[in-house]
């Protein structure tokens, strides 16, 4: 799976651009406040390197999700897990024709201690073939960035 070829590579950029755009739109309205509030700075620039709104929302979809990423894989222990990971895939399910599921299992080294997940990963057809779906922990993520820039408003009641 190209997907998975590109994580354990660290090639943020390939497997930005192996994402659907629809998912990739969808992670520019999570990430909203990221756009829209000048309270988001430090946030913004932690996370997509950017120092202001007006960079910020001149990174395409593809680079906004690559830039995301990319800060949350700054660690070079995180990134010599995905290198050294090994993956299986057990099988598929298909949601309709345009909508699959992959399942795979995922046995990686974190520092010293053998871990074993299982997981899925959902693919759309898209005009450029199958391409990937978001996942929940994304939305949970941008929740949490969001509650954070709010919290740092001095008088927000939000």
């Amino acid at each position: 799976m190209h997907f998975i070829d590109a994580m354990r590579a660290n090639d943020w950029s390939g497997v930005a651009k192996l994402m659907h755009p629809a998912a990739l739109h969808q992670l520019r309205e999570f990430f909203s406040v990221l756009f829209d509030s000048p309270d988001a700075e430090p946030i913004r620039r932690e996370l997509l390197g950017v120092s202001n709104i007006v960079e910020a929302r001149a990174l395409s979809d593809t680079a906004l999700f690559e830039r995301l990423l990319r800060s949350s894989t700054r660690s070079p222990e995180l990134g010599n897990v995905f290198r050294s990971a090994q993956v299986k895939i057990l099988g598929q399910v298909n949601e309709g024709p345009d909508t699959t599921h992959v399942v795979y299992r995922m046995q990686m080294t974190l520092e010293g201690t053998p871990v074993t997940t299982m997981d899925v990963f959902s693919l759309a057809r898209s005009p450029a073939g199958w391409r990937g779906l978001l996942k929940g922990d994304m939305a949970a993520f941008a929740a949490a960035v969001r509650a954070a820039i709010q919290r740092g408003v001095p008088g927000n009641t939000r």
